[in-house]
């Protein structure tokens, strides 16, 4: 899904999600180099959860090219399964005070043709610091329910 906070610098962006489990497993951030690079050939990727995104701008709107993926996640909540050949295109663009996020899925493997989401939009936070501090872990609250100093 879209990310809750966007931090962009002149050659990368960092998507912060602010729940990894809402968002799916691994890293609770993506780092999108927008420099010009290319992907890397598939067969030399290591398939993580993100996969590798590389980002341009086409016009005021941010596409998010992703390759690179394990086969471990779901497409959706559904438990949709899909193959390494996953190939994932995300559009975001902002209209005034929305941010406007939508994915073409492509996986010649599981899908006969590409699965485009449902737009997604989310409402710019004036504040976003104050939303980062109050979903990060209170230790005071959650100390009853960790498991271990590494799983919580």
């Amino acid at each position: 899904g879209p990310p809750a906070q966007i931090v962009q610098t002149p050659k990368q962006l960092v998507f912060l999600y602010v729940s990894p489990p809402a968002q799916g497993w691994g890293d609770p951030y993506r780092v999108i180099p927008t420099d010009g690079r290319k992907h890397t050939p598939l067969q030399d990727l290591d398939g993580t959860w993100k996969g590798e995104s590389i980002g341009h701008w086409e016009g005021d709107t941010l596409v998010v090219d992703t390759i690179g993926f394990n086969d471990s996640s779901w497409l959706d909540i559904g438990g949709y399964f899909h193959s390494e050949n996953l190939h994932v295109i995300e559009r975001l663009r902002r209209d005034g005070n929305n941010l406007i996020w939508q994915a073409t899925v492509e996986d010649p493997d599981v899908l006969l043709k590409p699965w485009v989401m449902n737009q997604r939009v989310q409402k710019l936070n004036p504040d976003p610091l104050a939303e980062l501090a109050e979903s990060l872990p209170c230790v005071e609250r959650d100390l009853s329910h960790l498991v271990t100093k590494e799983h919580h």
